[in-house]
């Protein structure tokens, strides 16, 4: 069943993202690549995504993984719910010491001023990665679709609430 499914998605998402042995740039955007084919297929969305081929082996702590994932699925999450997109696009860059994934839709569109309210989403999204020290801009118009820029720092690692540098 679908519920039994999700359920195993879930348990194979926490499993992945504690171990340690995933710590990884290179880890993280293959486990990403997957997740994003397994959520979008079902939903009937084209997509089409641009990812270097020849990333760094840099360390991500599974703190950052997590957030990062997890900011990564309420963006297609929304756009499933919201957009009424038939494509969506996914390009992931690596500028200095940061990873940038840029998720951007064909569909409806929004007012970013005017979400709707009680709509936690975007704000969720935010927090997320303000939690590890990265960021998320969402661009928005009526009619024109939506893009999510999440922005990760991969100089600083997380351990113990404490930034360490790691050149």
């Amino acid at each position: 069943s679908v519920r039994v499914r999700q359920l195993i998605n879930a348990t194979d998402e926490v499993i992945w993202t504690t171990d340690p042995g995933n710590d990884s740039l290179p880890n993280l955007v293959e486990f990403l690549c997957d997740y994003i084919e397994r959520f979008l297929t079902p939903a009937g969305i084209y997509y089409r995504l641009d990812v270097p081929s020849d990333l760094p082996p840099v360390p991500i702590q599974s703190q950052a993984r997590h957030h990062f994932l997890l900011a990564v699925k309420e963006t297609l999450n929304n756009a499933v719910r919201h957009s009424n997109a038939k494509l969506l696009m996914v390009q992931l860059r690596l500028p200095g010491d940061f990873m940038t994934l840029v998720i951007s839709d064909n569909g409806v569109g929004f007012d970013v001023e005017h979400a709707r309210p009680g709509g936690n989403g975007l704000v969720n999204i935010q927090n997320r990665m303000a939690s590890v020290s990265g960021r998320a801009e969402i661009a928005s118009t009526p009619g024109k679709g939506t893009t999510t820029t999440l922005t990760l720092p991969l100089h600083e690692i997380l351990r113990n609430g404490r930034k360490e540098s790691h050149i």
